[in-house]
């Protein structure tokens, strides 16, 4: 089913600028008179929303952490902040420790060699922490541009946690990455699906490649 769904592609600055976190606040108002509830703001990342400020000062990033507060206290909304680790990522997010202090859920996503992807609750103020959730990006064809190529994005796939998938390979050397071009070419005017070891996939012939 259609998501409702929308993206404000413009940065926004809540640290010392009380007159866009009211636009915030006003643009969720705005926008529930048409699509119903806002339930959830992302703000993506935490860096980009604290224009000028300093993320290692507990001052700087409280301005950040109240902003939040103001806009989920007016319009009901979750406010979930992205973020980054350090260098180090066992020691967690990076910058002041005021904002795990202040933050009611923390999940921690990293992605291993073989491209399984595990978000892990490290935070849960109120409630008992959830199991580990794991998931993989696989890619899909959305259908052909004007050129004739095939278009594709990603999916997330639910995968076992711990369970470790085979790394999709990528031509490395110089005739690799020519052959594989010469079949990216090939595929939009010869390319049809074919049963491949029990799977479906587009193909073509050796000889049209």
């Amino acid at each position: 089913e259609p998501l409702p769904f929308f993206i404000h592609d413009r940065a926004i600055n809540l640290f010392d600028d009380d007159e866009t976190v009211q636009r915030v606040i006003d643009t969720i108002r705005v926008t529930e008179r048409s699509e119903g509830p806002v339930h959830l703001l992302v703000l993506d990342t935490l860096s980009r929303v604290m224009a000028g400020g300093d993320e290692n000062t507990v001052k700087d990033m409280q301005k950040v952490v109240d902003a939040c507060d103001q806009i989920r206290n007016e319009t009901g909304a979750h406010v979930c902040l992205v973020h980054h680790s350090g260098k180090d990522s066992s020691k967690g997010a990076r910058g002041s420790s005021s904002l795990r202090s202040s933050t009611d859920t923390e999940i921690e996503i990293d992605q291993d060699d073989s491209g399984l992807i595990t978000a892990k609750v490290t935070k849960q103020r109120d409630l008992e922490l959830s199991k580990e959730m794991a998931s993989a990006l696989r890619v899909v064809e959305l259908g052909r541009n004007p050129r004739g190529k095939m278009v594709t994005s990603c999916v997330v796939d639910p995968q076992q946690p711990g369970k470790r998938r085979k790394r999709q390979k990528v031509p490395r050397t110089a005739n690799a990455k020519i052959c594989w071009e010469a079949l990216t070419n090939a595929m939009p005017d010869l390319g049809i699906r074919r049963k491949v070891h029990d799977e479906t996939v587009q193909s073509c012939l050796i000889e049209e490649w």
